[in-house]
């Protein structure tokens, strides 16, 4: 999830802007310039390898990306790698600096011209042309305006989630896998496990007293692999693997020319050197293609495709019930989820989650964004979209719609009846795909069609819905954030989810009162990353795993938040919605339950003083509701705190 751009395009100067294909030609040559092997790989150690520390802190801008580096790799290898000559120090720098200074001349190509179809510049509104605006809005609709956050943006996944995944994904496709391949998923997904491992291992062994020019080689090294690498793996199943993943440089990617074309270092990432190794510099892309790519061989056996597609439909389902069943609990989710009225059928609903009056819907969807797509084609992007969001969302809104009126019936995949606690009162809609779609959120802005009353649905990957069910691993965290991201949709403009989730952890998405939108910037990705690397990925904590979270802090506010929570969990709080109670002391923190809890206390302490009652309100806010706090002595009979009980409903009216 790490290196990603800022994809908010910007207008710029039109004047002196180089065609796009002359700025790739010119980075072929770089690229095919003697030794560049070795730039490449000290370009990837300086970009993607680095502590917590360096990742929260880190100006991407001034390094190139993960997409950035695959283009500069795909047509680096479609000449023979020749590694006879190591360039110099000085060399490298020169290298480094000529292909840096591309890289960012191929990013300005694609920001917004600010111009009509003939190139005349159009700041302000005119009365022959269209605004600024208007011209900005027809770009992004044409699809143009998507190539620039779909390269630059969220990568979409850590390594460590595609290695996990990928065995769930393909948990049903062992067995194909195993006699087609010729070695089985958990050997693979072992093999780019110990080549991970061991590049950081070497990265990190590498002798500080070594002159600058052999490290240039040493990085190189670090990244090459000679099949005996890995003694504790059987011999056949690691020069399978490599057989499986590997290419030889200078018989591929000759058509690729272009952001949006075929690059085999995705799919085959590692490079067959003469000497007999293989280089695997970019292993976000090895991750990648461990979780994709068995998926495209199963299509090429027609006898299997069918099944292929099926489990993979399945499969994405059951990851995605499972990442809620911890957050939720068991009887509280439910797969294959049939929605009816009578003896009809209204529709079916992927998964359900519910808690108190509230309930989640997801459908998920296996469609990728198709190459084509990705090069800016405006007809095949909304023809993508519809595919894996607006149909997602449609069938989602009759199931919301059902739910509401409460005049249907709900089955689970065994035909079991499901029953709710309470009637529910708001649905929200989750859209997942089971691969990373880029610029999903920049498309939805685009491409979604929606009635003005319908809500908006949350759109995520697999991987983020993995993220955000991390953080937010309480049913009414997860609720609460899904609240604000649906009814927030057009005040907070964020290019990823990871954006959103890391402002939330950080500031809470709530908007403020004197501001018409908020920007969320790709900062707060870097502070995901920060935490989750180590917490998760294995990285060592160098301190910077705490900058994600915010620092506001009242522990009696959380005693109350905690104390309502254990009370919903039982069901001894039936007489009000904990969730509605739950978001609305969600809203108030920071000062507003500083007061809250201050006021309490005061009550309390008034109450001891004199054995009166003493009370206090916060007025209604934005969603009507306000809070009526009493505090009454302790009762010396039931039938006296039935009277304070009742008494104290007549106060909250």
């Amino acid at each position: 999830m790490t290196n990603q751009h800022s994809s908010t395009p910007a207008a710029r100067q039109t004047n002196n802007m180089r065609p796009v294909n002359e700025i790739m030609a010119e980075l072929q040559r770089v690229s095919h310039e003697p030794g560049f092997i070795y730039t490449f790989c000290a370009m990837v150690s300086q970009a993607l390898w680095m502590t917590s520390d360096e990742v929260a802190e880190i100006d991407w801008h001034q390094r190139p990306n993960h997409q950035e580096l695959s283009l500069l790799l795909g047509l680096l290898v479609k000449s023979p790698i020749d590694l006879h000559e190591a360039p110099s120090i000085e060399a490298v720098a020169d290298q480094v600096a000529k292909a840096t200074e591309l890289l960012d001349e191929l990013h300005r190509s694609c920001a917004f011209l600010g111009a009509n179809p003939a190139g005349q510049e159009l700041g302000f509104p005119t009365a022959s042309g269209p605004s600024l605006f208007e011209s900005y809005e027809d770009w992004m609709s044409s699809g143009q305006g998507i190539v620039e956050p779909i390269f630059y943006g969220d990568p979409g996944a850590y390594i460590f989630q595609y290695l996990e995944m990928a065995e769930q994904r393909y948990a049903l496709d062992q067995d194909w896998i195993e006699n087609h391949v010729g070695v089985d998923l958990a050997q693979i997904i072992e093999i780019a496990n110990a080549l991970h491992r061991l590049t950081l291992e070497r990265l990190q062994n590498i002798e500080p007293e070594l002159s600058p020019d052999q490290k240039v080689v040493a990085l190189l090294s670090a990244m090459s692999f000679h099949t005996d690498d890995l003694p504790g793996i059987g011999q056949h199943a690691v020069k399978r693997f490599f057989s499986i993943f590997s290419f030889i440089p200078g018989t591929v990617n000759q058509q690729f020319d272009a952001m949006g074309s075929y690059n085999i270092v995705h799919s085959h990432p590692a490079a067959a050197l003469e000497d007999g190794r293989y280089c695997v510099p970019l292993l976000p892309n090895l991750a990648e293609s461990v979780y994709a790519s068995p998926f495209y061989w199963m299509l090429e056996d027609n006898q299997y495709k069918d099944t292929a597609l099926k489990n993979r439909g399945d499969t994405t389902e059951i990851i995605t019930r499972d990442l809620l069943i911890p957050v939720f609990g068991a009887s509280r989710v439910h797969r294959g989820v049939k929605v009816k009225k009578g003896n009809a059928d209204i529709t079916d609903l992927d998964a359900l989650a519910f808690s108190g009056n509230k309930a989640l819907i997801v459908q998920c969807k296996s469609k990728k964004l198709t190459l084509t797509a990705r090069a800016g084609d405006g007809t095949a992007l909304r023809r993508d979209f519809v595919q894996a969001v607006q149909d997602a969302y449609e069938q989602g809104l009759k199931g919301r719609e059902a739910l509401l009126a409460g005049e249907c019936r709900l089955e689970d995949e065994h035909g079991n009846s499901i029953e709710l606690t309470r009637d529910v009162d708001e649905v929200y809609l989750l859209c997942v795909t089971g691969d990373h779609y880029p610029a999903v959120i920049s498309q939805a802005r685009i491409f979604l069609e929606k009635q003005e009353d319908d809500p908006h649905p949350v759109i995520m990957s697999i991987f983020d819905l993995d993220v955000v069910a991390h953080y937010l691993n309480d049913r009414f965290d997860l609720l609460y954030y899904l609240r604000q991201r649906t009814i927030h949709e057009a005040h907070f403009i964020a290019d990823s989810e990871m954006n959103l989730l890391g402002f939330h952890l950080k500031h809470k998405l709530f908007p403020h009162e004197d501001m018409e939108g908020t920007l969320i910037t790709a900062d707060y990705t870097q502070l995901v990353d920060a935490n989750l690397l180590v917490v998760r990925g294995g990285w060592p904590d160098t301190g910077s795993t705490q900058r994600l979270f915010h620092g506001w802090k009242n522990e009696r506010f959380d005693e109350l938040v905690r104390d309502i929570k254990i009370a919903a969990r039982q069901q001894s709080s039936q007489d009000v919605a904990a969730e509605d109670l739950l978001f609305f002391l969600f809203d108030l923190a920071g000062q507003g339950a500083d007061y809250l809890i201050d006021s309490v206390e005061r009550c309390k302490r008034a109450t001891l003083a004199d054995g009166q009652r003493h009370d206090f309100r916060l007025p209604p806010q934005r969603d009507k509701k306000g809070v009526t706090f009493v505090s009454f002595p302790a009762p010396s009979h039931p039938i006296q705190a039935q009277v304070f009980k009742e008494d104290l409903t007549g106060i909250a009216l």
